[in-house]
């Protein structure tokens, strides 16, 4: 099964932009986006299927199509109900988007199978495109922050990294600082 977009909603949204320009070939594959990464074309390539803007086959959907014709500002009209079809299991769940929690929203996307810093990416794609579609979004709602692995960030100071000694003077006593 597929999961929820993880790439940034700007490259996204810089992507549609890309089409747009160059026009919609008759298949998205990884050369329509060369000089992007192989990861951040996966990514791409992932949410586009995810979305529903392409099929399996790379064959752009009907809904893509609008997508890259509209005008920037008329973009977010049109991936709302995108949005709303592909995110059911917050959209038709229990949450009150509108009231909703960071964890209520981290749990729901671990429910989708999405774990690690991918999380943080995945609800971050999302807030991002339900804000530019229109959805009303708790202000309590925040990309997790990554979580550290057992690290709290700072760095073991170790012999070898303890201050250096002061060097000796000529007459071999340490050097007064």
């Amino acid at each position: 099964t597929s999961k929820p977009p993880y790439v940034a909603y700007r490259t996204f949204c810089n992507s549609l932009n890309k089409l747009q320009e160059r026009g919609l070939p008759g298949r998205i594959d990884p050369s329509v986006f060369a000089g992007q990464s192989g990861s951040g074309i996966a990514a791409l390539l992932a949410a586009y299927k995810y979305l529903g803007l392409m099929e399996e086959t790379g064959t752009p959907s009907e809904k893509l199509k609008e997508l890259v014709q509209a005008k920037e500002g008329e973009r977010g009209a049109l991936m709302r109900p995108v949005i709303e079809a592909r995110y059911e299991f917050i959209t038709g769940s229990n949450i009150d988007l509108a009231n909703a929690t960071t964890q209520q929203i981290e749990s729901v996307f671990r429910e989708q199978g999405i774990q690690g810093s991918t999380i943080t990416k995945a609800v971050s794609f999302f807030l991002s495109a339900a804000q530019d579609g229109g959805i009303e979004v708790s202000k309590h709602i925040k990309a997790p922050q990554p979580k550290r692995n057992g690290s709290n960030g700072k760095a073991k100071r170790t012999k070898a990294s303890a201050p250096p000694t002061p060097p000796a003077d000529n007459n071999g006593s340490k050097a007064s600082s």
